[in-house]
């Protein structure tokens, strides 16, 4: 799937920041639009370069709806606008913004949405990848006006399931509003399946709340770590109305030990 960047024409721009940017790009073969990431080679971190050919490895082997497709990857060279070993990714574009961006405003939206993404963690899971980062900026939508066919993308912080091997880096990685506890105390032997439905279920609280469940009681990080610990979930107070079973599904996901969760997308 490796590839060069004289496969495609770059377009436009459409985000920047100080690590990389995103154009809209096409491919000079297929005449398809994709979008092209591309990583600062001269301000990224080996762990940064290496999340990225992660996330490209980690999507090639999911072909679901609801997974953002990698096509290509590769490094810049020479002749490129970029500067040379510059790591880069061509993917499906996504033009609709992503989910932090929305504002669900009923029960049967929720549900709906949940479902798919439940049915998409069945299907990475299933092949062996976890996510460890949901959230709902790495939910996206190809239409603006779509409120409920998410697709899910960033694979960066992807990890294999049931792998033996200790991981090289040793650091806590993932969103600190949506990660589980065996993601703050490094055990990484327990991650699993139930690692993601955690997430989920903090990404639902938000789309739900306005908030995530923990984020409403502490001022500073240390402060949020010990909340997914130690603390039961506060009361849900939903913007609109959902069934009063839906408080306990999300309590059942927001166990602190991974063992007491559902043990996999099916059973959630």
């Amino acid at each position: 799937m490796a590839s060069t960047l004289a496969a495609f024409d770059l377009l436009e721009p459409i985000a920047r920041g100080g690590m990389g940017e995103v154009w809209s790009a096409r491919h000079r073969l297929s005449g398809a639009e994709v979008a092209f990431k591309v990583l600062h080679a001269e301000g990224a971190k080996k762990a940064i370069a290496d999340a990225f050919v992660r996330e490209a490895r980690s999507a090639a082997v999911l072909h679901h709806p609801g997974v953002v497709q990698v096509f290509e990857y590769g490094r810049c060279d020479a002749e490129s606008p970029f500067a040379e070993g510059s790591p880069w990714i061509a993917m499906e574009i996504c033009r609709g913004g992503h989910l932090g961006s929305r504002r669900l405003t009923d029960w049967q939206q929720l549900q709906q949405l949940l479902r798919r993404l439940l049915d998409i963690l069945a299907h990475t899971h299933a092949r062996g990848v976890l996510h460890r980062d949901i959230k709902p900026e790495n939910v996206l939508f190809t239409d603006r006006s779509d409120m409920i066919m998410g697709k899910l993308t960033d694979f960066g912080l992807a990890t294999a399931l049931g792998a033996s091997d200790e991981p090289s880096e040793r650091r806590v990685v993932g969103t600190p509003s949506y990660m589980s506890p065996e993601q703050y105390l490094q055990r990484w032997r327990a991650f699993c399946p139930a690692t993601d439905l955690y997430a989920l279920a903090c990404m639902a609280w938000r789309l739900l709340c306005g908030y995530a469940p923990f984020d409403r009681t502490t001022a500073d990080l240390p402060a949020l770590a010990r909340a997914h610990l130690r603390s039961a979930p506060p009361p849900l107070m939903p913007r609109f109305e959902v069934p009063r079973v839906f408080e306990e599904w999300l309590c059942w996901l927001l166990e602190k030990d991974p063992g007491m969760r559902p043990a996999c997308a099916a059973d959630a």
